[in-house]
């Protein structure tokens, strides 16, 4: 019986003179930046390429098409427990990081603090305009 492969640390030197921390590519001594096998050469050249676009792009078409691919609007209460929702939804199937869902979950909890406010405030603007309208009677009353 063989034993599995134990995971194991580049053994490439960085010009500091420290020795690499990344893992080593499998069945290698050396990382994907450091090793000079011709394959992972020429990923490394392709991702060097295309940089950070793939990564990101991809993560984009990802939240764009959880998101249906619109902005999204929060118009009540809710809207943003169905967003919340959506976003457990994501997550649990493994189409959102752990990260992108929290920062998402914060953006609903701001959203839905945000529509609060706005209830209370036309709150205590409904409650002043009754105020005076009371104080107004009082004065009329007074003065008859």
């Amino acid at each position: 019986m063989t034993r599995p492969r134990q995971p194991v640390r580049c053994t490439a030197k960085l010009q500091s003179g420290k020795r690499c921390k990344a893992w080593a590519v499998a069945g290698q001594t050396k990382c994907f930046m450091h090793s000079k096998d011709a394959g992972t050469a020429a990923k490394r050249s392709e991702a060097r390429k295309r940089g950070a676009q793939a990564v990101n792009g991809d993560r984009k078409a990802r939240r764009s098409k959880m998101l249906g691919g619109k902005p999204v609007r929060f118009t009540d209460a809710n809207s943003v427990r169905s967003f919340a929702g959506t976003i457990a939804t994501e997550f649990a199937a493994g189409r959102l990081s752990s990260h992108e869902a929290g920062t998402l979950i914060k953006v609903s909890r701001l959203a839905l603090a945000a529509l609060e406010t706005g209830i209370r405030s036309r709150e205590v603007e409904e409650f002043e305009q009754r105020l005076q309208k009371i104080e107004d009677l009082v004065a009329a009353r007074e003065n008859t």
